[in-house]
């Protein structure tokens, strides 16, 4: 055909190997003057190798160049298709492997291709260039690598013909650049010879896309509540480039969290693993993609045990571990340690209660456990104080505030002891003033620390009321022995009309007499009003009886007031302050 083919390699080879004895071009001529390139005078392998490099354009000084203006003679017949696909894709620094593929390979012999490609994006090695595994598996291979043109000469020949197939006839492995700029580019099969041009080849070219290099930069790691910030490298965009952030939890095909900067930061709800996914697109519509797995660790309960807390003996103390978190919100359980055992078995839930049966300094403990497992402690100390009848805001000392407290409530129904209900019937009246007075001043020291433990003791009982005559009344006993008649004036009234009697410069209002003054005049009109309501066997007492005999007597006169619905709260807080006298 007037031009060296893998073809003409293959020929002398089946000469060499007694297929044939000599050539259909050159009947009459001896095979050896035609085929012996080495001019040792005998037709060897290494004139087929040496014919072979020259099909492919290798430096062969023994075979001369065909003269210029040959021409070439194309024969006729089936034109089998020679072709590579589209669509391959690699990313920088990745190795490819491209198929070159026949469609029928009935008779095929020899093969003598020239590819072309870009080298600025794709590297291709001699050795990469192969036949093994495809239809001519076994052949012989010659390789002309032409990186200066992006061309590639690769001559495959046998002595023995195939009878037939489709598929693969040679493998190239090119490298993808690591600098490579994102696009496209041609994988050009141009058409050689078939069997030294005894078969008629067509071809169709392949594609090879480098797209946008893009890689998700960050943590494979995370807890739960704890913010990923994840960035991007990208490499090979040609012009402005978009970014498309996606993070999917658990394989949830809704995003988790989305993003179109150049990082993303998301803060994971519970422990699972977040796939990302980001897509780039430059300026020319090439685009990249990365994905990138994030597996988050669960993080144990923080509990909140809140506190201190104080009460006072034989009240429920609320104890309140609400303010507890979770970074997954997942708290799914909320146990107690209320007797100081280790074991959290004495109550449950958020919000309990704490009886205060002993005063003493105690510690409780509250464990709050995930829907994982994991747990976190924390403890409290609860102050309880012993209590004092008459102590109504629980300060320890019986005194003026807690006289208000009475005052404030007189009346009322549905109340608590701090509400100055002592002795626990719900109502605040006479009773409770009279225990207030009776206790008046008394005080309580901090309390000791004491063994967790909860033990029953014995109730704080009211000051049981003493009964006189007809009329009940409650306080202390009246020093003097029992009551004489009552008189209906109230108190305060009595006392500021004996004071009037004795003199009228001392006493100008009852609040002067009962709260500021202390002048002979006063105590002397406190006693006659004794005498009048115990006897004269009460005139002379000292400061403590005379204390106990008010008390009892404003005790005694709160169910008779003539004045009860006029008398405003304030002038009854008047007649208790008198109790301190």
């Amino acid at each position: 055909n007037r031009v060296y083919t893998s073809g003409d390699a293959a020929f002398i080879s089946m000469v060499v190997v007694a297929l044939h004895n000599g050539f259909d071009a050159y009947q009459t001529t001896d095979p050896v003057i035609v085929g012996d390139v080495t001019g040792d005078g005998t037709l060897s392998g290494q004139d087929v190798s040496d014919v072979a490099r020259k099909a492919v354009e290798l430096t062969q000084p023994n075979i001369p160049d065909l003269p210029p203006g040959t021409t070439l003679i194309m024969p006729e017949g089936p034109d089998p298709l020679v072709s590579i696909a589209t669509g391959y894709v690699g990313n920088r620094g990745e190795t490819v492997g491209v198929a070159v593929e026949i469609d029928d390979a009935t008779n095929l012999f020899s093969v003598d291709l020239t590819i072309g490609y870009d080298t600025d994006m794709l590297g291709l090695d001699a050795s990469g260039i192969s036949v093994s595994g495809g239809l001519l598996d076994g052949w012989s291979l010659n390789v002309n690598l032409m990186e200066e043109t992006g061309k590639v000469r690769i001559g495959v020949f046998s002595a023995y013909a195939l009878t037939g197939g489709s598929g693969e006839i040679v493998n190239l492995d090119f490298e993808v650049a690591e600098n490579a700029p994102a696009g496209t580019t041609i994988l050009d099969v141009i058409g050689d010879w078939l069997n030294g041009g005894g078969l008629v080849m067509s071809s169709t070219d392949g594609d090879f896309t480098v797209p946008v290099g893009v890689t998700i930069d960050g943590t494979t790691t995370g807890q739960e509540g704890t913010p990923v910030t994840l960035s991007s490298t990208v490499v090979g965009e040609q012009g402005t480039v978009a970014y498309d952030w996606n993070v999917y939890k658990n394989g949830s095909t809704t995003p988790y969290a989305t993003s179109t900067d150049s990082s993303i930061e998301f803060t994971p709800d519970e422990d699972a693993v977040y796939n990302v996914t980001l897509t780039v697109t430059d300026g020319e519509g090439n685009t990249g993609t990365d994905v990138h797995a994030v597996l988050i660790d669960n993080v144990a309960p923080s509990a909140d045990a809140n506190g201190p807390y104080a009460g006072y003996q034989g009240s429920y103390i609320t104890l309140d571990a609400s303010g507890s978190t979770d970074p997954g919100n997942d708290i799914v359980s909320y146990l107690w340690d209320l007797d100081g055992d280790g074991e959290y078995d004495d109550a449950s839930g958020p919000v309990v209660f704490f009886r205060a049966v002993e005063s003493g300094i105690f510690n409780v403990a509250v464990k709050v456990i995930d829907d994982d497992g994991a747990h976190g402690i924390d403890s409290a100390q609860v102050t309880v104080s012993p209590t004092i009848p008459g102590d109504a805001n629980g300060s320890g000392t019986v005194d003026n505030d807690d006289m208000k407290i009475v005052a404030g409530n007189w009346g009322k129904s549905g109340m608590t002891w701090a509400d100055g209900d002592f002795n626990k019937d719900g109502l605040v009246n006479a009773i409770d003033a009279s225990i207030l007075a009776a206790h008046f001043g008394a005080t309580i020291s901090p309390p000791e620390t004491q063994p967790i433990e909860t033990q029953p003791v014995e109730p704080v009982l009211p000051v049981e009321p003493v009964i006189a005559d007809t009329t009940p009344f409650i306080g202390p006993l009246p020093v003097g022995g029992a009551s004489s008649a009552r008189q209906p004036i109230q108190p305060a009234d009595r006392v500021r009309e004996q004071a009037m009697r004795r003199t009228a410069d001392a006493f100008e209002l009852p609040e002067e007499l009962l709260v500021e003054t202390t002048c002979e005049s006063a105590t002397a009109a406190s006693d006659a009003v004794f005498a009048d309501e115990y006897g004269p066997a009460n005139e002379q007492m000292g400061p403590a009886s005379r204390q106990a005999a008010w008390s009892n007597m404003v005790a005694r006169r709160q169910s008779n007031r003539r004045d009860a619905e006029q008398l405003g709260r304030a002038e009854l807080a008047v007649d208790l302050l008198m109790a301190r006298r």
